[in-house]
């Protein structure tokens, strides 16, 4: 069976260049290590997609709940951070669609906890990933943004002004204009505790 017939919860899916890169997760949720695109460049029917399985190049351990943004200097790299999986996911994992390789960045700086359901964006300069929120050992981390610099793989807590949402998991982060607008998400797995708000962070 090729990984896109495969049922699959706790991946990621980034796209590029008209392609959408799904990688780790799996039926069942568990880590998984699975890595395909789906072309979106020509005429397509969902019952014939044109589908490349480009597992044998995955370098990245089992994974599943980690996040990826896509940026570089072209916009065509794809950034994975986080997750959990029989390995530690605490590196940046960076794949190079032209070149069609993983590497490896070790990071420096204040360091987030290694952490499952939180989002990351792209600054508005294109060179600093942006993280929140999220779960360890089944409980929030702290309530810092942590920012990524992309060009010398430094993290830092920027400073922010007015008051800083309260720490959850499961949301959700888009940038709109100059804002990073986090919305919903819960404090723990159990089902009382959602999150009927929504918060702007001007990155």
């Amino acid at each position: 069976m090729t990984p896109y017939n495969s049922k699959r919860r706790g991946h990621t899916a980034t796209f590029i260049d008209n392609k959408l890169y799904i990688l780790g997760g799996s039926e069942n949720g568990d880590a998984g290590k699975a890595f395909f695109y789906i072309d979106f460049s020509v005429p397509f029917n969902t019952q014939n997609l044109i589908v490349k399985d480009l597992s044998n190049i995955n370098t990245v351990p089992e994974h599943t709940f980690a996040t990826s943004v896509k940026g570089g200097a072209n916009n065509n790299t794809l950034f994975l951070y986080g997750g959990f999986g029989p390995t530690s996911m605490d590196l940046v994992y960076i794949y190079d669609t032209i070149a069609d390789n993983w590497k490896i960045r070790t990071t420096s700086g204040t360091i987030p906890s290694g952490r499952t359901g939180f989002t990351a964006v792209l600054g508005l300069d294109g060179q600093r990933v942006i993280i929140y929120g999220g779960y360890r050992d089944g409980k929030p981390v702290d309530s810092s943004l942590y920012e990524l610099n992309l060009i010398n793989y430094e993290w830092r807590i920027p400073k922010t002004s007015g008051k800083t949402p309260a720490s959850r998991a499961l949301h959700r982060a888009n940038v709109i204009r100059k804002y990073m607008v986090i919305s919903f998400g819960k404090y723990t797995y159990e089902p009382p505790f959602k999150l009927t708000d929504m918060n702007l962070t001007k990155i």
